[in-house]
């Protein structure tokens, strides 16, 4: 991990207190685009980490049951977190259902005052198999896993409902990020 980033997770004593250290002038002089990308990633996951954690905390406590249901996977994040709480609150019959085009964005076809530099089609592209590797390299409920690929407007159908409700699919957690 990067020193900002490093940095960004410490605790300082100050006045013989706690406190989240923050970073000074000099800390930040040096700083470029390379050290704030991984900042803003590294302090994101955190927080994301940490929602994941509370998520399933109040699934199992709550004694909720259904499966996981992702649309958005690029790079498996949030899934693979999904994958390791899930595991450390037992949840034994929770399947999990990634939902992603593998092919990156779509073409939108939006006005150009509307449109965002990082938006742009294919952008965010994690191919199916590069999505199976990260999963089979996490190694946590790899069997219970199922993608299902396309753009949503082709891929979320009525005959997928079906199929999902015979097999007794039940959406308990759902993490919507597209």
């Amino acid at each position: 991990m990067n020193k900002a980033a490093v940095e960004a997770a410490k605790i300082k004593s100050v006045m013989e207190e706690p406190w989240v250290y923050l970073a000074t002038g000099r800390d930040l002089e040096h700083l470029g685009k390379e050290d704030e990308i991984i900042y803003n990633q590294a302090t994101w996951q955190m927080h994301k980490l940490a929602l994941y954690v509370q998520m399933f905390h109040l699934f199992r406590a709550n004694e909720m049951e259904g499966d996981y249901y992702e649309f958005g996977c690029h790079r498996a994040r949030t899934f693979r977190m999904a994958l390791t709480e899930a595991r450390r609150h037992n949840l034994e019959n929770m399947r999990f259902f990634p939902f992603d085009s593998f092919a990156g964005l779509p073409d939108l076809e939006t006005p150009e005052e509307t449109r965002h530099s990082l938006y742009t089609p294919a952008a965010l592209c994690t191919t199916e198999e590069e999505f199976h590797l990260m999963i089979q390299e996490h190694s946590i409920y790899v069997d219970r896993c199922r993608t299902i690929k396309g753009f949503y407007k082709d891929s979320l159908t009525k005959d997928l409902q079906g199929e999902l409700l015979t097999q007794g699919s039940r959406i308990g957690i759902v993490n919507i990020d597209c």
